[in-house]
């Protein structure tokens, strides 16, 4: 019974032991080191690379030490490649939540950061990491484009909701406003951009189902200098036979890589891609001039030619092109003693008017005169005609040349530029009167021609190829631009009789004109048929 007894006590010391042992195995232990605090964000400064950390503090815990204060971290790699935690500035107190380190260098490269709670008797876990975003811009130069890259935020998770790209002309970041927004799983985004532009670009992220952001560092982007002043255009088209010279101005504030002056055959982009021509390449700006000697006949075969200046950038790209400035065509056609001009219409600004002043150049002995003979506006038909009538049998020449001086006229009136044309020429139709007879030993003259030769009588100057023949049909005489005196090869003087002429007018503008008939050769002081 006693042995029992003492059993029973036992069993319930070692119940007793064991339930106590239970309890207080699942009763907390209070923490020697307070709670880790939560980072809510960081964010840059875009302009000076400062960073500020945001953290939320910790909430009362019988189980943990109250904080007395937070410690920020960053993360760095030292020159061994080790990464190290280094406390950044002073513990801050239980009142304060956030913290900027304003030599973050966050324009440099993305930074991290987090934050530990202190206590009395040690600090708390370091918190989850925030990693800031970190932009970097390339320009495309040809492309005129710019391409934007961006590391993610890093301590959302996968929660950064969207990234907003801000840009603008201000060196100010908070001047600048928002271009477009992105997912938050994307990361890059290109734009086309203007030339000669100061750009400036950050990105922000923003966290998923919360107000809070982080702005990344502040880029600039020069875009290409291209400055082509207005002041760039062609001045004169001189024309010639074999030749155009063309006359122009490049404002030398320019800044290009080079200068076109190049021909065309027409006013469409159509027209102008298929028959361009460079005439010359210019490599700096100013006045200057240049001969147009391409293309062979193309230049002066009567086709309506126009130039123009473009500037091209170090792309190779057209980034400027001069009003388009064309030649004068003149057409002449002549009749027995009045000649026909009409020319083209000269191309001018809106606003502008063209004046036309006709000019003829006749020719005598050598010696040239031109004359103006017409002065045309815009607005009346582009012709004129010319009364050569007072040329006849003064010994001028059946051919007569006419130019054109096409002027544009600003507003007020005041030319700005001339067009001149290559002179046409025509041929009048020459009277040609042919003498009856000679008498190769007489001295004496005629109304209009010397007795003793044989040539025709023009009313103008003109070429021409005279064969003689005798009654028989043998050629006694063959000459270019020159009578027949009566005398045979061998100097003797022919017989007297009948004679056939062929006479063949030659103009370079017509078919030759060709007269044929009979003359006589006669001897009045002679006897028998004789020659003395």
């Amino acid at each position: 019974m006693k042995a029992l007894f003492y059993r029973t006590v036992i069993l319930l010391i070692a119940l007793g032991i064991a339930d106590f042992s239970v309890s207080f195995a699942q009763t907390p232990q209070k923490s020697k080191v307070p709670q880790t605090p939560t980072v809510r964000y960081i964010t840059s400064d875009p302009a000076t690379g400062a960073v500020t950390i945001y953290w939320a503090g910790c909430e009362h815990d019988n189980l943990y030490p109250d904080a007395t204060g937070y410690q920020v971290y960053v993360r760095r790699q030292n020159s061994l490649g080790d990464w190290n935690n280094d406390p950044v500035g002073l513990p801050q107190s239980t009142t304060v939540f956030s913290y900027q380190d304003i030599g973050a260098g966050a324009n440099t490269g993305p930074v991290t950061y987090t934050v530990a709670a202190l206590g009395p008797d040690g600090a708390s876990p370091l918190a989850p990491f925030h990693t800031t975003v970190f932009l970097k811009a390339t320009y495309d130069t040809c492309a005129d484009e710019v391409r934007l890259e961006w590391t993610p935020y890093i301590g959302w998770g996968n929660r950064v909701r969207s990234y907003e790209i801000y840009s603008g002309e201000s060196p100010i970041w908070g001047n600048l406003s928002v271009q477009t927004t992105v997912p938050g799983t994307e990361n890059n985004k290109s734009f086309k951009v203007p030339l000669n532009k100061n750009l400036y670009y950050y990105v922000k992220a923003y966290k998923d189902g919360d107000t809070v952001s982080s702005r990344s560092n502040l880029v600039e982007i020069r875009t290409r200098e291209v400055r082509v002043a207005p002041n760039l255009g062609i001045d004169t088209i001189h024309c010639f036979p074999d030749r155009n010279r063309i006359t122009y101005h490049i404002d030398s504030l320019s800044k290009v890589s080079y200068f076109s002056l190049l021909r065309a055959d027409g006013t469409s982009e159509a027209e102008m891609r298929r028959t361009e021509v460079e005439i010359v390449r210019l490599m700096r700006g100013g006045a200057g001039e240049t001969i147009d000697t391409q293309g062979g006949g193309n230049v002066v075969s009567g086709i309506k030619h126009y130039y123009y200046l473009t500037a091209v950038d170090g792309c190779g790209k057209n980034v400027a092109r001069s009003l388009l400035k064309s030649t004068v065509i003149v057409r002449a056609s002549s009749g027995k003693e009045e000649n026909s001009i009409t020319w083209d219409e000269l191309e001018v600004v809106q606003g502008h008017r063209a004046e036309y002043r006709v000019y003829r150049t006749s020719a005598k002995g050598g010696e040239q005169e031109e004359k103006e003979i017409a002065v045309v506006h815009s607005g009346a038909t582009l012709e004129c005609s010319d009364d050569v009538s007072e040329f006849k049998r003064k010994g001028f020449s059946d051919q007569f040349c006419y130019m054109v001086k096409a002027w544009e006229l600003d507003e007020r009136g005041q030319r700005t530029r001339v067009t001149i044309s290559k002179p046409t020429c025509t041929q009048v139709q020459a009277e040609v009167i042919l003498p009856t007879a000679i008498s190769p030993r007489e001295t004496g003259q005629t109304q209009t021609s010397p007795r003793n030769v044989f040539a025709p009588i023009s009313t103008f100057a003109a070429n021409y190829k005279l064969l003689i023949y005798n009654r028989d049909g043998r050629l006694v005489f063959s000459g270019q631009n020159r009578g027949w005196d009566g005398r045979l090869k061998d100097g003797t003087y022919a017989p007297e009789g009948a004679y056939i002429y062929r006479v063949e007018l030659i103009s370079p503008d017509r078919s030759p004109v060709v007269r044929t008939g009979s003359f006589m050769v006669v001897y009045p002081t002679t006897s028998n048929n004789v020659p003395l």
